[in-house]
């Protein structure tokens, strides 16, 4: 009799934002975690690309002005967590504008 071979889905650990910086207590935090899954889902491709007359896949949210340069820590989140300062990039176009 022949078997069915079940495959196992392995749970996949979100790993926190390894880099030893000022910037990871934020990036780790849970209000960017959800407002970066939030933006990325409503705009699923990268925006300069689209400025540009080509399309492809976001992969980034881009914090168009950088939070850390908020003078404060209040500064600092109001800076991370307005959707009015992100873009969603391609990892091309984030790379040329880092």
């Amino acid at each position: 009799m022949p078997t069915i071979n079940k495959k196992v889905s392995k749970t996949v650990k979100k790993v926190p934002y390894k880099r030893e910086c000022d910037d990871a207590k934020y990036y780790n935090s849970m209000p960017w975690r959800n407002l970066r899954a939030w933006y990325i889902k409503e705009h699923p491709f990268c925006e300069r690309c689209q400025e540009l007359g080509r399309v492809s896949l976001g992969e980034q949210v881009h914090h168009i002005i950088p939070f850390l340069v908020g003078a404060s820590d209040k500064e600092r989140w109001n800076l991370l967590l307005d959707p009015d300062n992100l873009q969603t990039l391609c990892s091309a176009c984030h790379h040329e504008i880092h």
